[in-house]
This record gives C-alpha cells, sequence and structure tokens, in this order.
C-alpha cells in the first residue's frame, strides 16, 4: 500500500504549475477543446489565493505535486467553497483526492470551530463524487452524473 500523500500549503511561484495541473485533470475527463478553451480562466490559481493560504497541494513520495485544493468565499452567508480539487491524471484514483479533500475539511472546520459538516453538491463527474462515498446516496441518473457545487455550510 503507498504512503498517503504529504500536504502542504501551495507556494506563490506554483501557481501556473498548479493552473496547468487543474488544466490537464479536467481534461482527463474527456471535455471536447472547446470547453476546455472556456473553463481554462476558471481553472487558473492565482497569487492572490495563494497568498491568501487557501490552495494546498498534495505531493507522493516522490515529492512531485500530485493534487491541489483550493478554498474560495461562497455568495451565501457562513459558507465556503470547495473552488478547486484536482489531481494528476496518472494519480486519480489513488487517494490523491479523498486526502485534499479531508484536509479542506478540516481547513474549513479550523477556520470556523462551529462547523456543522453538512454539505451540499459540488460540480463533479459522478466518478469523482463516487469515490468520496457520496454517490450510494445519490437517487436521479442525472444526480448521478453532475452536481453543481460542494459547499461547505457553518453554524454560526
Amino acid at each position: 500500500m503507498a504512503a498517503p500523500p504529504s500536504i502542504r500549503p501551495a507556494r506563490i511561484e506554483e501557481a501556473l504549475a498548479l493552473s496547468e495541473l487543474c488544466v490537464r485533470s479536467k481534461g482527463a475527463w474527456g471535455y471536447d477543446e472547446a470547453f476546455m478553451a472556456l473553463a481554462r480562466a476558471v481553472l487558473q490559481v492565482s497569487p492572490q489565493q495563494i497568498a491568501a493560504r487557501d490552495v494546498w497541494v498534495a505531493t507522493g513520495a516522490d515529492g512531485e505535486v500530485a493534487g491541489i485544493v483550493a478554498l474560495g468565499p461562497s455568495e451565501e452567508p457562513d459558507t465556503l467553497d470547495l473552488d478547486k480539487l484536482f489531481v494528476e491524471p496518472q494519480r486519480i484514483r489513488t487517494g490523491i483526492g479523498r486526502a485534499l479533500i479531508a484536509h479542506a475539511i478540516n481547513q474549513a472546520r479550523r477556520r470556523r470551530p462551529k462547523a456543522s459538516g453538512r454539505f451540499l453538491p459540488w460540480h463533479a463527474k459522478y466518478n469523482e463524487y463516487r469515490v468520496l462515498g457520496a454517490y450510494s446516496g445519490l437517487r436521479s441518473r442525472k444526480e448521478k452524473r453532475y452536481f453543481k457545487r460542494l459547499r461547505i455550510k457553518f453554524v454560526t
């Protein structure tokens, strides 16, 4: 069994490389070039987001960056959005995504100690979300295929 990934805060100088990781990871799910061209701007990791300490990376035993997770502000009060969760395509289904989302939840709870841990869906294909154990709770085929967003809701 492989060792769990190490998770650390992202570094500002990694912004471009992390943006490219997001694009590679999104592209691995078979989206067409037109969609990927439109999505590229949304997939960018900004130096400001990193400086705000809202971005973390997972590294494998080899020290290479294997995935990224980022939290961001939400339009809803007392809520953080899971802004990004991407894993290098060759490392998908190795536990990196699960470790990153657990880290993001812990960071969110640290920021708001009264976190309830209630979640709303996150935009993802069902295979990505099923890894987190939520797939079996969804009813319709449409629900199982696509989600809007994961929001970490806090009780204040």
